[in-house]
C-alpha cells in the first residue's frame, strides 16, 4: 500500500509542505509485513496522488505526482506557489528499498497518475496534464521492466468533439490505465460538461476509454463506454480479467435515487478466431482450454469459434 503523508511546518523561508511517498506491505490476513518505508520525494514539495503495481520480479513499480515550485512573492503575497506537477517513479523491492533512482516520466502534469504491468516487467503511466489554454489532456508513456522509456509520451485523448475554441476536461478526475499480460493496454478518464468540448454521451461528464498495442500505438479511437447519460459519470477505474475482457467502474449521477452510486459495465476483447484464450496466438493451448470447456472443467467466456461469421471470437 502506498500513500502521501506530510505536514505543513514553518521555516526559514515560511511555511512549507513537506510532504513524502510512503508504503507498506500488507500479508494475505490484512496484517502488516515489514515496517513503513520512504519511497520517494522530501522537503518543500507536494507529492499526492501514489500508484503501485507489481513486476513479475516481486517488485513494484511506484509512481506519484510531485509539484514543482517558483520561489519568491506572486500577486497574493504568497512566497511559495507551485508552477505544475511532474509525474515521478520508483522501482522498489518487496521490502520497500529502492532498486532505482526516481525517474521522470513527464515534467507537466496534473493530480491523477497511475501505473499497470504486463507479464514481462514493462509498465505504462497514465496521467492527466494541464493548462490554462488547452485545459485537461490524457497522456500515456511505456517503460521496460528496468524504468527506461521505450516510447514518448503520446497523447491518449483526442479532444476532437464538442465546441470549436473551448478547452477539454479529459482526465479532470484522473486517469487509470490497465495493461494484459501480452502487453496490451487500456486507458479510461472522464470527460465533457458545460464548458468544455469532448465527450460525445450528451450531457455533463462521460466515461471515455481507448485500447493500444504493446507498442502504443491506438487500437482505434476513443469511445463513450457509460450507457445511461443523464448527469455525471467520472472518475473510472479498470481491470482486465483473466479472459481478457475490461471491467470499468465509475461514479453515476442520478442513478440510485440519491447523489452518486457506483456504475459498472464490462467489455469483451475480440481475437482471432480459434484463439480460445485470448492471447494473440492459435496454439495448443487453445484446443486444451477448448476441451477443458466441453467437459466442464473450465469456463470459456468466449466461443470457441466464429459463430456468427464476424470474423472474431465474440461473447456468448
Amino acid at each position: 500500500v502506498v500513500w502521501s503523508a506530510g505536514l505543513k511546518s514553518y521555516s526559514y523561508f515560511g511555511f512549507a509542505r513537506e510532504f513524502t511517498i510512503r508504503g507498506r506491505r500488507v500479508g494475505a490476513s490484512g496484517s502488516p509485513a515489514g515496517e513503513e518505508v520512504h519511497v520517494g520525494a522530501s522537503g518543500f514539495y507536494w507529492a499526492a496522488s501514489p500508484d503501485i503495481a507489481e513486476q513479475v520480479t516481486g517488485e513494484f513499480v511506484v509512481v506519484w505526482n510531485e509539484a514543482s515550485y517558483e520561489y519568491g512573492y506572486d500577486d497574493s503575497g504568497d512566497y511559495i506557489r507551485i508552477r505544475s506537477f511532474d509525474v515521478e517513479g520508483r522501482i522498489v523491492d518487496q521490502d520497500g528499498a529502492p532498486t532505482s533512482d526516481v525517474f521522470v516520466v513527464s515534467p507537466d502534469s496534473y493530480r491523477g497518475t497511475s501505473v499497470a504491468t504486463d507479464a514481462a516487467g514493462n509498465f505504462v503511466v497514465a496521467w492527466p496534464r494541464f493548462s490554462e489554454d488547452t485545459g485537461y489532456r490524457v497522456y500515456a508513456r511505456r517503460f521496460d521492466a528496468n524504468g527506461a522509456p521505450s516510447t514518448s509520451a503520446l497523447r491518449v485523448d483526442s479532444g476532437a468533439t464538442g465546441t470549436t475554441g473551448k478547452p477539454t476536461s479529459a482526465g479532470q478526475y484522473g486517469a487509470r490505465v490497465a495493461m494484459t499480460g501480452d502487453g496490451h493496454f487500456a486507458v479510461v478518464w472522464s470527460e465533457g460538461g458545460a464548458g468544455y468540448k469532448g465527450n460525445t454521451d450528451g450531457d455533463a461528464t462521460g466515461v471515455v476509454g481507448r485500447t493500444f498495442e504493446p507498442n502504443g500505438s491506438p487500437q482505434g479511437p476513443e469511445r463513450t463506454l457509460n450507457a445511461q447519460t443523464a448527469g455525471a459519470q467520472q472518475a473510472p477505474s479498470i481491470v482486465f480479467g483473466s479472459d481478457q475482457s475490461l471491467a470499468v467502474t465509475w461514479q453515476s449521477e442520478a442513478r440510485d435515487g440519491s447523489g452518486f452510486g457506483i456504475a459498472a459495465r464490462r467489455f469483451a476483447r475480440t481475437a482471432p478466431c480459434g484463439d480460445a484464450t485470448v492471447d494473440g496466438t492459435t496454439s495448443a493451448s487453445d484446443a486444451l482450454f477448448a476441451l477443458q470447456t466441453a467437459v466442464g472443467t473450465r469456463e470459456c467466456a468466449d466461443c470457441i469459434c466464429d459463430v456468427n461469421d464476424s470474423g472474431a471470437i465474440t461473447v456468448v
